[in-house]
């Protein structure tokens, strides 16, 4: 197995623990609600400002996108006076490039993108008040393996007091990434903090997607790359302790806003009212959503625990016992495939 519990220097002087999970916000396939004065933020925006802020923690991922249209709370003092935000603290704020919700992700429930361009990406990250201490992602891009390195080395190069998490995308769209095309040039991902790669790029297939993950890391380690994996879109109960053993290390997702984290997997959100160990069927919807987002940060909290106890142990059934056979029979599957 390629799992591994480790802390890692980031280039900012902070130390990255890993495995980690990161939950995400973001404004792609949400509806706009009206804040406290009058904003109009993102519906996760406003629930992480009412009650979600104080329970993450150790990280958080949200998109220089809704920054710089004003989708999430405290977005001047982001820029201004980072450590009156409710960003700041202990956790590793991980700042993306915006590509998900101007290109890739569901549009805004009103329907309606927004102007979105690298120049005002890299002049939002330049904004970034002093005190925040981010890690934040490339604009990402397609095209060869070299050019998308090239331009986010000259991207951090220019926001060196920042921490680097590079994501690489295939060369062409609607492929997948292609580890052998990309390991010839993996000596020149060395300066890079994070490794990431989007998770339904790795392949079309689960097996793929694992394959992928563990050729990349032996690769990696064969190059002396000792950066951690970090797969975009895998925030999952079920899957990402598969990624993890597959080499990755952190996993960022919107799932646990959408769905809800139920008996060690996902479900409907509207199921949970069933499901959940506290049954109520009386609750509105905005009891609802509030008591499954708060129940799946708390899930996620047990979760990461978990998944740095298996780094060691190699135990599936820290993940439940209603899961743990199936993971270790997809894991033999991943491992019978590489000739293991």
């Amino acid at each position: 197995m390629l799992q591994r519990e480790r802390t890692v220097q980031l280039r900012s002087g902070d130390e990255l623990r890993t495995p980690l999970l990161v939950p995400s916000v973001s404004s792609a396939g949400f509806d706009r609600v009206q804040g406290p004065n009058g904003e109009r933020w993102s519906e996760p925006g406003y629930w992480l400002n009412l009650v979600l802020a104080p329970l993450l923690r150790k990280a958080l991922l949200i998109s220089a996108y809704d920054i710089h249209h004003r989708s999430l709370p405290d977005c001047d003092e982001l820029l201004t006076d980072f450590d009156r935000s409710i960003y700041s603290g202990e956790r590793h704020l991980f700042i993306d490039s915006g590509g998900y919700e101007k290109h890739h992700g569901p549009p805004p429930q009103d329907g309606q993108r927004l102007d979105w361009d690298q120049e005002t990406y890299e002049t939002l990250v330049g904004a970034l008040d002093p005190q925040c201490r981010a890690i934040v992602v490339n604009y990402d891009m397609y095209g060869t393996y070299e050019d998308q390195i090239a331009s986010a080395q000259r991207f951090f190069a220019a926001h060196d007091r920042l921490s680097s998490d590079l994501l690489l995308k295939p060369e062409e769209p609607g492929r997948m990434l292609d580890i052998d095309a990309m390991t010839r040039h993996l000596k020149s991902l060395r300066g890079f903090d994070l490794i990431g790669v989007t998770e339904k790029e790795l392949g079309d297939s689960l097996l793929s997607k694992l394959k992928a993950l563990s050729k990349l890391r032996r690769r990696l380690d064969e190059a002396d790359v000792r950066a951690p994996i970090h797969v975009f879109g895998s925030l999952d109960p079920v899957l990402a302790p598969l990624y993890q053993a597959a080499g990755a290390e952190v996993f960022d997702g919107l799932s646990w806003l959408r769905f809800g984290f139920v008996w060690e997997t996902s479900v409907y959100k509207n199921q949970v009212a069933v499901l959940g160990d506290d049954q109520d069927l009386t609750q509105n919807q905005i009891e609802r959503d509030l008591a499954r987002l708060v129940k799946n940060a708390s899930t996620l909290r047990k979760l990461n625990e978990a998944m740095r106890q298996f780094a060691n142990t190699h135990d599936w059934t820290l993940f439940g016992d209603r899961v743990a056979q199936r993971l270790q029979s997809a894991y033999r599957a991943l491992t019978t495939s590489m000739g293991e």
